[in-house]
């Protein structure tokens, strides 16, 4: 593992990104671990640094409505609602396109996908840059607080740090990204989260 000036990362990110390697950012929310989302292996080696069941499946930055189209399945309707809100701490779980290039060990296994455009400027440079989706899952291990800073993550995953940790400032508290389930009818909230107001003011 090394540390990454948060400056000039994006390069060393995507050569370890690229080779199947995780990398700890900033993002939004809290920290999060990118992985390529394409790479099977990739994401064994998440999960194993998280201590969690593939079961589960994890939510995925895109770093933009138009290539979350390219995944899932994005109607008019859907659409309209998600321009509004993206980027933002709104996850959408969608419907998943049949050619969709995501690795199955990131999916639920229901035919759907958990979907984000973050707000934060170097995961969106990053995604952007390497123009392939990346996992966004919280840098903490599973069960236990997530992180606001890099000492938290040094110390819970302690025994198998990511590749970089791209060190940065402490973040403000937030709460997590609100969850809609898209595939319902209505529009089901399954997490109540950032920008949950804003969004019932969407859904009335």
């Amino acid at each position: 593992m090394k540390k990454e000036n948060p400056q000039r990362p994006l390069s060393a990110m995507m050569s370890v990104l690229s080779q199947g390697g995780i990398t700890a950012v900033p993002t939004d929310t809290v920290y999060g671990l990118l992985a390529d989302a394409t790479q099977e292996k990739a994401i064994e080696k998440l999960l194993r640094i998280k201590g969690r069941e593939q079961e589960k499946g994890m939510p995925i930055f895109v770093a933009s409505l138009r290539e979350a189209k390219k995944i899932a399945r994005i109607d008019k309707v859907k659409e309209a609602f998600l321009s509004h809100l993206w980027p933002g701490k709104i996850t959408a779980i969608l419907a998943l396109k049949s050619n969709a290039p995501i690795a199955k060990n990131a999916l639920t296994g229901n035919g759907t996908i958990a979907l984000r455009v973050p707000s934060h400027p170097l995961v969106l440079a990053l995604l952007a840059e390497y123009k392939k989706p990346l996992t966004g899952t919280s840098a903490n291990r599973s069960g236990l607080p997530s992180c606001r800073d890099t000492a938290c993550i040094k110390k819970q995953l302690k025994n198998l740090l990511p590749d970089i940790i791209v060190e940065g400032d402490t973040l403000s508290p937030s709460g997590s990204s609100t969850i809609i389930d898209f595939t319902k009818r209505p529009y089901q909230i399954v997490r109540k989260g950032a920008m949950y107001e804003l969004i019932m003011s969407f859904i009335g």
